[in-house]
């Protein structure tokens, strides 16, 4: 529910954004050339992406499963709570 509620907060361009690069990862994986998908530090299988300047999803990748949206923020919001921790 989170997820539906960051995409709706999105312009309608970042939707878009969003929107294809997710259609990427869905047709060729996590390989997709055009997307700059960074590996998260940690035990679980986290990645990150940055469809627009303004937008990282971030997406749970476990092997033998379909790719999964785990959220949609704002850089700054991720950055606050780096920062908090």
């Amino acid at each position: 529910m989170r997820v539906i509620i960051a995409f709706d907060g999105l312009t309608s361009d970042e939707k878009r954004s969003v929107t294809e690069a997710l259609g990427e990862i869905e047709h060729v994986g996590l390989n997709a050339q055009s997307l700059s998908l960074e590996r998260l530090g940690g035990n679980d299988p986290f990645y990150a992406v940055r469809p627009a300047p303004n937008v990282v999803v971030l997406l749970l990748a476990e092997p033998g499963t379909p790719v999964k949206v785990w959220d949609i923020a704002r850089p700054a919001m991720l950055d606050s709570f780096a920062h908090a921790r």
